[in-house]
């Protein structure tokens, strides 16, 4: 049987990953179990001279984080739910792709873009939420690139039943 080793650049993206979903995962169960997320309007104040007026973007800056709390808090348990499953399935995909299956690219690639499309439908209006949106859009694609360049090292599930 011709047992192949992992590349150590896949290695490489695999711990960084596995990290990655680790930290994901006790976020999205804290969340979920062990926090208090009401907001009232005392979490938001902030001491301003009364004489002095907040800029046009300054104040707008502030509303859109106030926003995107309230919209965080609204829709926490699904937001946070599917973080955790998919998250999950993530990894999964992740420790394939370590065992070099391909199949592991595919269960990876569509686990960490629906980590990306379901907070898009959440916060698409909002200017943090579509920040916090391309910034992990931004890492979701480059970490796909950088597996999809190490496709050649790994093996379908024919090629794995061949041997």
């Amino acid at each position: 049987m011709d047992k192949k080793r992992t590349p150590r650049f896949l290695s490489m993206l695999c711990i960084l990953s596995f990290i990655w979903g680790a930290l994901s995962i006790k976020s999205a169960i804290e969340n979920l179990f062990f926090k208090n997320n009401n907001l009232d309007e005392s979490s938001f104040s902030f001491s301003v001279n009364s004489e002095t007026e907040l800029p046009s973007y300054v104040q707008r800056t502030i509303d859109s984080i106030i926003d995107f709390w309230i919209v965080q808090q609204d829709h926490s348990v699904l937001i946070q739910s599917s973080t955790l499953i998919l998250s999950l399935v993530s990894i999964t995909g992740v420790y394939l792709m370590y065992r070099l299956k391909k199949n592991g690219f595919l269960v990876y690639t569509i686990s960490n873009l629906l980590l990306v499309i379901i907070p898009f439908i959440y916060y698409f209006n909002n200017t943090i939420g579509q920040l916090y949106i391309a910034f992990q859009f931004f890492f979701t694609a480059i970490f796909i690139f950088l597996y999809a360049s190490q496709i050649k090292h790994m093996r379908s599930n024919k090629e794995v039943l061949n041997l």
